[in-house]
């Protein structure tokens, strides 16, 4: 901070005004004084970070089912966090190190909801999987859309809608034996307007059953049951997971540049199916892309990246991230080949009921480029 004091009071003067949160960052990196400076950074926290930063965590806890008093300890340790980093943030622009933030109420929503996010994926697993399902549907399918909001917040939207950025109150819906993608319909529908990406899950989660703290006792049988796990789906269970352990021993670069840009074979992104199938957890995922897991919640919004973002990342060229995938496809290709040709199995747009659809969507959308390669070369050594 250098040498710069940021006093954090309890009793907070709430704003509405993200103008004059803004005239008065100004007034901070302007100023001449180390005095003056404390004296309006001090100010900005007081009266607009600290209430925004604590209205936002609030709202990504309250979609994940926490536990009241695991929430209060959980909220209060993320404050900190997010307004540590904010304050050091804002001394780096001030000291010239950095480009201004251009819009401090959406930077601190995107840090919040990253935070939230890195601290409760393994708390809260089968909210997170839902999240991640719910993103998906708004990048795939056409009746819904994402949105950012004015306030950096994602909104769920029908597509319909256009580009319609204010969120509406989100209704209450009942328990519901639907589909995902209906219930998220009907939602939107009902709500008559975009309601927050936070607000869609907690009330999903409700009207779905997803719970991360029932009882934990738990019958096998009735595991088994509810899944069906006939033969034939273990078998294909055990066959995506041999193909994904060979994505894993790929070079760390080519890794890098096939997951970060994994698209379906429509062009939408479907690298966040992973971690709800439970082919790779979010941590492992961070592992495999040499990426810090905080990191990886830093773009997981912006997934799939364009190869030129990618290009900055690795500090490479645009045409070798490009080269470096073709060069992983080739490599799965050849590979796959060698394994008795389990990706004959895999359809790069195959779909299915349940997590064993998601893992075939996830795993065909690797390697349906790979079977491209591997159909190409058949054809070059048959000429």
């Amino acid at each position: 901070m250098s040498g710069q004091r940021v006093v954090i009071l309890v009793t907070v003067v709430s704003s509405p005004s993200p103008t004059a949160a803004s005239e008065l960052y100004d007034r901070y990196l302007t100023s001449s004084s180390e005095a003056e400076a404390s004296a309006s950074l001090d100010e900005l926290f007081s009266h607009w970070l600290i209430g925004w930063c604590r209205t936002s965590v609030d709202r990504n806890l309250s979609a994940y089912g926490l536990r009241d008093i695991d929430r209060v300890d959980l909220a209060a340790d993320i404050s900190a966090e997010v307004l540590l980093a904010i304050a050091e943030r804002l001394s780096v622009s001030k000291a010239g190190a950095a480009e201004p933030v251009a819009n401090l109420r959406a930077y601190l929503s995107s840090a919040t909801r990253n935070a939230c996010f890195a601290r409760i994926r393994a708390r809260c697993p089968q909210h997170v999987q839902l999240q991640n399902r719910i993103r998906y549907l708004l990048r795939s399918d056409g009746r819904f859309i994402a949105v950012e909001s004015t306030d950096g917040e994602m909104l769920a939207s029908l597509a319909q809608w256009g580009g319609r950025s204010t969120p509406v109150t989100c209704p209450e819906i009942q328990r519901s034996a639907d589909g995902l993608d209906d219930a998220l319909a009907g939602l939107l529908a009902l709500a008559g307007g975009p309601v927050r990406l936070t607000d869609a899950l907690r009330t999903l989660a409700a009207a779905l059953g997803v719970a991360d703290w029932a009882s934990t006792v738990v019958d096998p049988d009735s595991i088994a049951n509810a899944d069906r796990l006939t033969d034939d789906l273990l078998v294909e269970r055990e066959t995506l997971g041999v193909l994904w352990a060979e994505v894993r021993e790929l070079p760390p670069t080519q890794r890098t540049a096939l997951l970060l840009n994994l698209r379906d074979s429509e062009g939408h992104g479907v690298i966040e199916l992973l971690p709800a199938t439970g082919l790779a957890s979010f941590a492992d995922l961070a592992l495999m892309l040499s990426m810090t897991p905080p990191e990886l919640a830093a773009v997981w919004n912006h997934l799939p990246l364009e190869d030129a973002k990618i290009a900055d990342l690795l500090g490479l060229t645009r045409q070798q991230v490009i080269n470096l995938r073709k060069a992983a496809r080739d490599r799965l290709a050849r590979r796959t080949r060698r394994n008795d040709g389990n990706i004959a199995g895999v359809s790069p747009s195959a779909t299915g009921v349940g997590i064993l659809g998601l893992a075939r969507q996830a795993v065909g959308a690797i390697f349906g480029g790979a079977r491209r390669a591997a159909d190409k070369g058949a054809g070059r050594g048959r000429s």
